[in-house]
Parts: C-alpha cells; sequence; structure tokens
C-alpha cells in the first residue's frame, strides 16, 4: 500500500525517477531527490538533489541543482548548472554553470563552453579548456591551459599557474552547433578579454589579457594585452605593438 501512495504522490509532484538494477539512477521530466550514491546518474529534464553525490558516470541534460558536492569518474552536463563543488576524473559542461559553494578539482580534462561562475579554485591534473565568459574567484592550475574568450570581461581572480597558457580571441567556436549557440547567448563572439592577478608558466601566449605581471620561458605577448607590472622570461619574448607592457627582463639565473 505505502509503495502505491509514494506511486500517486510522486505523480502528483511531477516526479518521474527510478533506480535501475545496477545501481543505475534515470531521471525524466523534474524530481527532487535526497543524496547518495550509485553506479550512474541519467538526468533529462530537471532535477534537485539535496545532498553529495557520488557515481562513476553522471550525465545531466536540462536543469540541475544539486546542494552538495558532485563526485564522479566522468560528468557530462549540458543546460543550466548549479553545483557546491566538483571532484571528477573528466568533466564536460556546455551552457551557464555555477560552482557557487567551493571549487573545480579534475584529475584529467576539464572542457567548458558558455557561462561559468566559480566561488573558489579550479584544480586539474591535465587540461582545462574554456571557452565563453567567465568568473573565477580564486585560482586555476593546470598542466595545460586554454582559454578562449568571449563576452565582455572574464575574469581570474588569484592568476593562472601551468606549464602551458594560451589565451586566444578566437571566437570561442567549437564546430558544435548546438555548443557554439550556447557561446554567442553567453557574450557574443570574439569581443572578450581576461582580468587576472598573474601568469605562470613555461610556455605563455596571450591576447586580450590584462594582468600585474607574466613569467615564463617563451612569453608570447600578443595583441590588446596590457602588463602593469613585470614580464620575467627565460628563453624568449616577443611583444606585439597593440600591446602595453610596463617592463621586461630576462630572468637571473637563480630566479
Amino acid at each position: 500500500m505505502s509503495g502505491k501512495f509514494d506511486k500517486y504522490y510522486r505523480k502528483l509532484a511531477g516526479l518521474s525517477y527510478h533506480v535501475s538494477q545496477g545501481n543505475i539512477l534515470n531521471i525524466s521530466g523534474s524530481a527532487s531527490i535526497g543524496g547518495g550514491k550509485y553506479k550512474e546518474i541519467h538526468v533529462s529534464g530537471a532535477v534537485n538533489i539535496n545532498g553529495d553525490v557520488a557515481a562513476e558516470i553522471v550525465e545531466i541534460s536540462g536543469s540541475a541543482i544539486v546542494r552538495g558536492k558532485v563526485r564522479a569518474g566522468t560528468l557530462n552536463a549540458s543546460g543550466s548548472i548549479e553545483i557546491e563543488s566538483v571532484e571528477c576524473d573528466r568533466v564536460q559542461i556546455a551552457g551557464a554553470v555555477s560552482i557557487y559553494g567551493g571549487s573545480i578539482s579534475v584529475k584529467s580534462t576539464l572542457e567548458i563552453f558558455g557561462g561559468l561562475t566559480v566561488n573558489g579554485d579550479i584544480h586539474s591534473g591535465g587540461k582545462v579548456v574554456i571557452k565563453g565568459g567567465f568568473k573565477i574567484s580564486g585560482s586555476l592550475k593546470a598542466k595545460d591551459v586554454y582559454i578562449g574568450l568571449s563576452g565582455s570581461k572574464s575574469t581570474i581572480s588569484d592568476g593562472i599557474y601551468s606549464e602551458r597558457v594560451v589565451v586566444k580571441r578566437e571566437g570561442a567556436k567549437t564546430g558544435h552547433k548546438i555548443i557554439d549557440k550556447l557561446l554567442h547567448l553567453f557574450g557574443g563572439l570574439g569581443t572578450g578579454k581576461l582580468h587576472t592577478k598573474e601568469i605562470r608558466a613555461d610556455y605563455v601566449d596571450i591576447e586580450y589579457t590584462a594582468c600585474n605581471h607574466v613569467y615564463g620561458g617563451v612569453v608570447k605577448i600578443g595583441d590588446g594585452c596590457r602588463i602593469n607590472g613585470e614580464v620575467i622570461y627565460r628563453d624568449s619574448i616577443d611583444i606585439s605593438s597593440d600591446s602595453f607592457v610596463n617592463n621586461y627582463r630576462k630572468a637571473d639565473i637563480d630566479e
């Protein structure tokens, strides 16, 4: 009897979800559930999750609010996404993304297309690709960083630290029709500028970037940059005539 009432109230509330054999959670339509551990989570529609969730695979298409941490092997999401914090092996998200409570920690690859807000740091053991407009309140640390600027202004408050950093105003086109429409929606193509504290990397190739300091091996300062402090390079430097650099010098042996 209790199962019949549960099914009845779920139907009244517009909820449609079930856990299939193998501990796979499937949600279609609209649902509000608690956190938990699953093998896989698949969402098509709208979901509110109150608590931490863990799964090997998390796939979301639509909208999701997670009032907790998402731990997963792979997180793939498109649409409107709000998550307290993320700890995954691999992440790909397209749409409007808000990490409102903490940081993003990824073991390998992080790809975000659209509008991004992170109320903390981004750490990745591999490559980070961000295309669109974004606001990161902390730092960005990764092995390899590629930023495709779109929108009026993007910020990384506490700096970028990587082996390789490339920042381009390239229209943030991906070749994927749906993702490119989202990128156009979140600020327009090819009009962005990055503001950050500093950039430290072995290889630096930037344009339309404003920061205080740049430290690198090979350093390329492209069009539209403003470096208010100092650029220190070890191997080579190339500065566009369209950019302002307050001062630059070759690194000392012990630097």
